[in-house]
């Protein structure tokens, strides 16, 4: 399957799920072992100190990196996730969120994430481990 094809799949997934909608998620590039999301920066999404919230930035590398293991076709659903918050995620228009394959086995996958202001500083990094549905 082409990459755009890829995207246009989970674009099609973030339409149809109420949480990622109201996250304001965007799928902007899927290959196989790989995605990239973003989410625009929203007063609504940040803690008392007006960076964006924890849980945020969790889901957004949780789904992120969940497209990246989803990519080869099966299902598959998240088994454990770490984040490290190196960055308060502030003026900023946008914050990216990438994962990459780290290693992909039959039953489990791992992939490193990275978040990003869209000036390419880096907020926040983490790994995902995901268990792959036959």
């Amino acid at each position: 399957m082409e990459n755009e094809d890829l995207t246009n799949i989970f674009a099609k997934t973030i339409e149809e799920n109420e949480f990622m909608k109201m996250m304001g998620l965007e799928a902007v590039e899927v290959r196989r072992g790989y995605a990239k999301c973003r989410i625009k920066m929203d007063r609504k999404f940040c803690n008392p100190y007006g960076t964006l919230h924890g849980g945020i930035l969790y889901s957004l590398a949780d789904i992120t990196a969940g497209f990246a293991a989803c990519s080869y076709g099966p299902k598959a659903v998240t088994v454990d996730g770490d984040l490290h918050f190196l960055n308060p995620a502030i003026r900023t228009e946008y914050v990216y969120c990438e994962a990459k394959e780290q290693r992909r086995g039959n039953d489990l996958s791992v992939f490193g994430v990275e978040i990003m202001s869209d000036r390419d500083k880096i907020l926040d990094t983490g790994t995902f481990t995901y268990f792959n549905i036959h």
